[in-house]
C-alpha cells in the first residue's frame, strides 16, 4: 500500500466514524450544541482532504509530505 493509498484509508475511516457518531446522536439536536457542530465541521473538512487527496494522486508532482502537513489529523506512522 503506498502513502497516497494509506492516507485516504486513514481520512475515510476517520470520516466513517464521526458519520457513525453523528447518527448516534440523541434525538432531538439542539443547534447550540458545539460538539456535534465541531463534528460536523469535521466531517466537511474531511470530505474536503479526500476530495483534495484524488486530485493529486493523479498529479505525478504532488507531494505527500505537503499533503500530510495540510492535514493534521493525518498519522503519518499509519
Amino acid at each position: 500500500m503506498n502513502s497516497w493509498e494509506r492516507i485516504e484509508r486513514q481520512l475515510t475511516e476517520r470520516k466513517r466514524d464521526i458519520t457513525r457518531e453523528i447518527r448516534s446522536f440523541p434525538a432531538p439536536i439542539p443547534a447550540c450544541d458545539v460538539y456535534y457542530n465541531s463534528l460536523l465541521v469535521e466531517r466537511r473538512k474531511l470530505s474536503e482532504a479526500l476530495q483534495r487527496l484524488e486530485k493529486l494522486k493523479l498529479d505525478g508532482n504532488a507531494s505527500v509530505e505537503s499533503f500530510i502537513s495540510q492535514y493534521p489529523l493525518i498519522d503519518e506512522n499509519s
